[in-house]
């Protein structure tokens, strides 16, 4: 953000080398299936546990009035909108992060962290990567105690970092977003985090001893119901715990 408002061409520059890479037309033959399947896969798995839920069982009703437009929504949320987009990294989630710790008073404490896994990088609101980390990185009861926390430590460190960039330069005494806009950006995508978040669960949660081989996936697959089946009798119960807590945090805010 400090580097397009300082010096626009060089940030031109490299936005030029970004393209999107999964919402795209030419992609939408392949990410489509596999993001209504990752919807049909949790409502099948949920609905095993919703007898005498109602609370679940509504929720249900709700995500299922979601499917056949999946990849058109998504696709509309992380296009971009300005001012405020900025080049973002595309799959940010805790298995793309690399911490380093030291001990400090008896205790490991984080020292630095670097990301990887970049070749998803898009140009596009911040608050898709932030959708993305909260709903595939953290579990239900965090986010219940801490989501605006959470948020407003973001923009804490985005607007500290910010005044630091452009100190001495024409832009100083600006900053980077109110707290207020952030949310607001956050707000107009919150299901980003919900289909995103089924997408990934099932990586996130997989069972080390009994992964599936994905090279053995076919886009048929998307479309078998014994396939379905067969993934859904494999669920985790950590899966289906944190899709539970997930489809209804977002019904239970009324986003969904």
């Amino acid at each position: 953000m400090a580097m397009k408002r300082l010096d626009p061409e060089a940030f031109q520059r490299t936005r030029d080398q970004i393209e999107e890479v999964i919402y795209v037309p030419e992609a939408a033959h392949l990410f489509g299936p596999s993001l209504e399947n990752a919807c049909r896969m949790a409502i099948g798995g949920l609905h095993l546990l919703s007898a005498g839920d109602q609370a679940l069982q509504k929720t249900l009703v709700a995500l299922e009035r979601y499917r056949g437009r999946i990849f058109k929504l998504m696709s509309l949320f992380v296009q971009p909108s300005e001012p405020f987009s900025v080049i973002s990294h595309g799959d940010f989630w805790i298995n793309n992060m690399l911490f380093s710790y030291k001990k400090q008073g008896g205790e490991m404490a984080v020292q630095d962290v670097r990301f990887l896994d970049m070749q998803g990088a898009r140009y596009c609101s911040p608050a898709v990567d932030i959708l993305h980390f909260l709903y595939t990185s953290t579990f239900g009861e965090v986010r219940c105690r801490h989501h605006d926390e959470l948020l407003r430590a973001y923009h804490e460190s985005l607007d500290g970092n910010f005044c630091r960039l452009v100190k001495g330069t024409p832009l100083e005494g600006q900053h980077a977003m109110s707290l207020d806009e952030l949310l607001n950006e956050v707000s107009e995508r919150e299901l980003y985090g919900l289909f995103n978040g089924l997408w990934i669960m099932t990586a996130v949660t997989a069972d080390v001893d009994n992964i599936p081989d994905l090279d053995n996936i076919s886009l048929e697959d998307f479309h078998s119901e014994e396939s379905l089946q067969t993934w859904i009798n494999g669920q985790t119960p950590s899966y289906r715990r944190r899709t539970r807590e997930l489809v209804l945090e977002y019904y239970e805010k009324g986003i969904m």
